[in-house]
């Protein structure tokens, strides 16, 4: 149905509504473009019908209509105003509008003013106010396709159930926009809109793209924001910003926590948490639904890895810290005058349980294949023993030993050991301290990161201490039935040496708590020690077999009264006449 638009001649401006009909419509060219009608549904929000004329072809229909592409977009006026499409809506029983644009208002749209110096009120309908729209706020609004004379037109209503005939609607309750064609070229516009939103969020690098790990049990939180350059009038807060996708939804533990902040921007806090014993990959996007093609970041992707990190290490607090410049001159005193510094021999072998001088370990330290192997006699000794990476060289320069190399305290690079860290004969109670690094903290290690600790060359003569809970006692009892080693709890660990030379260990947790491997290796040079077996037993017997041939001879003297002295006093005076005869007869020759 077209409407019949009356201007009233009592009150200037005023116009009444009259139902008709019309028979047909003229062909205008649009040019692929279209006439736009303006429906206001708030003060904010409007919605654009696009005029198809009902005797269009298919091939002109194509271009003057709303597409799913022109979401995001600004339809902006020629003269001043703006806004930006949310929607498109597409309708079959709507003469003359088969599509449309739901849109938000940015900045108010010009008038049309019928103004002028020559009739400044004219309340006349001209031949230039076809394709222009009264907008009639809270009802229909009707693009006018004809005018029938000064004060009546033919006009398409754009919502028919909100038209009313017979009413009037007086001056300024209504309005005239225009939408369409001058000089055969439109007054209106869809450009790309301009950004007005900005996410930011807590990371170190602001990137669009975030990469985390998170180990078992480990928690992550961030932090992201949204703000925005939306004039507050047409900001709908109840609407959330952000819209958030997770990918594999069962594989960690996701809380969030939403809110508008002081300063009108869109917060949302997440906490996540990697409960479960299974490794895998999930995505959680941030998406600004609102975003168009000029922002820079419409959308975050942060990518979660159940897995171990490749920064994630484990490691022994020593208790000196020695600079690199200490380490090479392999001088370093502690408080008492000590230097802790051992430079190793040349092909070096630690001690084993058959004796100091009988090495049975592989591990050569300070490896030289120009000279020969330290302590190389026994046969047992003579099996074992293999180079790293000194095999099949002729000198230890051609090992090829870097700084990292000599300075590393893992077996793996044994033949580049030169130094090692050297303590007094006992070592009692040394404090073990163990740490986790990941990424930019260091975490003491305690329950659940239970441990086990091994002599890289089988040595024995040390012992762990610790204090036991309850609890850690359980757990180690209930471990120790699939594990061989003996587990224990690296919190308040303590270690004792009671041999000599060079204990190497080796400090692996538990599996089943992380999804790293978590090895470190620590090694301690004890001086100064005594005797080893059997030396020290075989002087300890001796002085005590002298000392009991002492005491028994004395006991048999004064047992049978013998009279030591006088027999040594006897034998003394003997010899002295024996040598005086002498003397007399060589003076009678």
């Amino acid at each position: 149905p077209v409407l019949k638009v009356i201007m009233g001649r009592k009150e200037k401006k005023n116009f009444s509504l009259h139902q008709g009909y019309i028979q047909s419509l003229s062909n205008e060219d649009m040019d692929f473009k279209t006439v736009l009608a303006p429906q206001y549904l708030t003060t904010s929000q409007m919605i654009f019908f696009a005029y198809v004329p009902q005797n269009a072809s298919m091939e002109t229909r194509k271009n003057q209509i709303f597409y799913p592409h022109h979401v995001g977009r600004t339809l902006q006026l020629n003269s001043y105003g703006n806004a930006d499409i949310k929607k498109i809506m597409y309708h079959e029983d709507l003469v003359g509008f088969p599509s449309s644009a739901l849109a938000t208002l940015s900045d108010p749209f010009a008038l049309v003013s019928h103004s002028s110096k020559k009739h400044r009120y004219s309340s006349q309908f001209k031949n230039s106010d076809t394709h222009k729209t009264v907008v009639i706020p809270g009802y229909s609004s009707f693009l006018i396709l004809e005018i029938l004379n000064n004060t009546s037109v033919l006009a398409l209503a754009t919502m028919p159930v909100k038209v009313y005939t017979g009413m009037t609607f007086p001056s300024k309750s209504w309005f005239l926009y225009h939408f369409g064609t001058t000089n055969d070229s439109s007054t209106w516009s869809i450009t790309t809109s301009s950004c007005k939103h900005v996410i930011v969020h807590d990371d170190v690098n602001t990137s669009t793209n975030i990469v985390k790990y998170l180990d078992l049990g480990s928690a992550f939180k961030f932090k992201i924001k949204v703000l925005s350059d939306m004039p507050y009038k047409i900001r709908v807060r109840t609407t959330p910003f952000l819209k958030i996708l997770i990918g594999h939804v069962f594989l960690m533990d996701v809380t969030t926590y939403a809110y508008w902040d002081e300063t009108d921007s869109y917060v949302v806090e997440m906490e996540i948490v990697n409960r479960y014993l299974s490794k895998g990959i999930t995505t959680i996007s941030f998406i600004i639904w609102q975003a168009t093609a000029d922002c820079l970041t419409s959308a975050i992707i942060m990518t979660l890895k159940s897995s171990c990190s490749y920064t994630k290490y484990m490691s022994i607090l020593p208790k000196y810290k020695l600079s690199l410049e200490d380490w090479e001159s392999g001088q370093y005193r502690d408080e008492h005058g000590f230097n802790i510094i051992k430079t190793l021999p040349n092909n070096y072998r630690p001690p084993s349980e058959l004796g100091k001088d009988i090495p049975t370990t592989n591990n050569f330290y300070n490896a030289d294949p120009s000279r020969p192997k330290l302590r190389n006699y026994h046969p047992q000794s003579k099996k074992t023993g293999i180079y790293k990476q000194c095999l099949n060289k002729t000198s230890r320069e051609d090992c090829n030993c870097t700084t990292e190399q000599k300075m590393s305290q893992n077996v793996a690079f044994s033949d580049c050991t030169e130094k090692v860290v050297r303590f007094m004969y006992p070592v009692i109670q040394y404090p073990l301290f163990l740490k986790i690094k990941s990424e930019d903290s260091l975490i003491p290690m305690e329950a659940p990161y239970l441990v086990t600790i091994s002599e890289v060359n089988e040595r024995k003569n040390w012992k762990l201490n610790q204090k036991m809970t309850a609890e850690t006692a359980k757990m180690r009892e209930y471990l120790e039935k699939s594990i061989s080693d003996t587990v224990y709890n690296p919190k308040d660990l303590n270690l004792s040496i009671t041999g000599s030379e060079l204990y190497h260990f080796r400090v692996k947790v538990i599996p089943g708590v992380t999804f790293c491997k978590l090895v470190t290796e620590f090694q301690i040079y004890v001086d100064n020690a005594p005797l080893p077996f059997p030396g020290r037993l075989l002087i300890a017997s001796i002085a005590a077999v002298i000392l009991g041939g002492i005491i028994l001879a004395v006991f048999m003297v004064e047992l049978f009264d013998i009279h030591i002295w006088l027999l040594l006093k006897n034998l003394v005076v003997r010899k002295n006449k024996v040598a005086s005869s002498r003397s007399s007869f060589d003076v009678e020759d």
